[in-house]
């Protein structure tokens, strides 16, 4: 078994079946991934678990039975059906995410012995593209300052 296993979180979506694809590619890599539902064409060599993130319980029950957890690769997001933009503001809906957020990292940590790395990998909308008004320029460079926006600020 390789000695790295990372847990791409949302592995079903367009970010993270992009990291999905890029980690089942490396040979010393043990990929685990985690979606509602299971990724077109997920390589063979991946175990999917198909969980909600907004299940704490079962959440617990499964992240217990992975000691071996070394990265998190988390790509999820729960978007505001019906209002894409509105969402992204709304204190609810950004508590819901935070929530998913917590449903994996309080058990990965409190069982992965070995655990090394997180990485929060979100697609364009993290640069408000959704968000015409506030939207980044492009390229976006790191160095740039970061936009204004209450779904970053309120976290």
């Amino acid at each position: 078994m390789p000695a790295k296993q990372i847990l791409v979180v949302g592995a079903s979506g367009l970010a993270g079946f992009g990291a999905l694809k890029q980690f089942a590619a490396m040979a010393d890599w043990d990929v685990v991934a985690v979606s509602r539902l299971r990724p077109r064409a997920c390589p063979d060599t991946v175990r999917h678990i198909p969980l909600d993130l907004l299940d704490p319980a079962r959440c617990a029950a499964e992240f217990a039975r992975m000691p071996a957890v070394t990265h998190i690769a988390y790509c999820a997001v729960n978007e505001k059906e019906g209002d894409l933009v509105g969402g992204w503001s709304d204190p609810a809906q950004a508590a819901k995410n935070m929530a998913m957020l917590r449903n994996v990292l309080d058990p990965v940590l409190d069982h992965a012995s070995d655990f090394r790395h997180i990485g929060l990998v979100h697609g364009f909308k993290a640069y408000c593209s959704h968000m015409p008004d506030r939207m980044a320029p492009v390229p976006f460079k790191e160095s740039m300052p970061r936009i204004a926006h209450e779904n970053l600020l309120s976290a």
